[in-house]
């Protein structure tokens, strides 16, 4: 069983990181999976991801609900329309489009009134 979780872990850290680069697939929710699978799988793999830049900078503020700085959170924001901006101009279909428009109001819902903001 710790070997599933291991695989899990792998796979959710990777989709996590294509996440991080991609606007429409969150990075979050799939880190944190990665992080629950390494935890269950094996202590020096969830210590080693728990060590790392890619850990503290996504995952430790959510865990500790300490929030991100301005900066941080307008560099996402500005990262993700940028990205789906992108997409919109590529796309000729007005579902897609309406999707995207839909997924980047959300994102600016969840940064604005969900992550809590703090001085650097």
């Amino acid at each position: 069983m710790k070997i599933l979780f291991l695989i899990l872990g792998f796979i959710f850290l990777g989709i996590g990181i294509i996440g991080i680069y991609l606007p429409l697939l969150p990075a979050t929710p799939f880190l944190l999976l990665a992080t629950y699978c390494f935890a269950r799988g094996s202590k020096k793999f969830n210590d080693y991801f728990m060590s790392t830049k890619l850990y503290k900078e996504n995952i430790e503020p959510i865990k500790n609900k300490t929030g991100m700085t301005r900066e941080r959170k307008m560099k996402i924001l500005m990262m993700i329309t940028f990205f789906l901006a992108l997409s919109f101009y590529f796309v000729n279909n007005l579902h897609a489009r309406i999707t995207l428009l839909l997924v980047l109001i959300f994102h600016y819902i969840y940064f604005i009134f969900k992550v809590k903001t703090i001085k650097e």
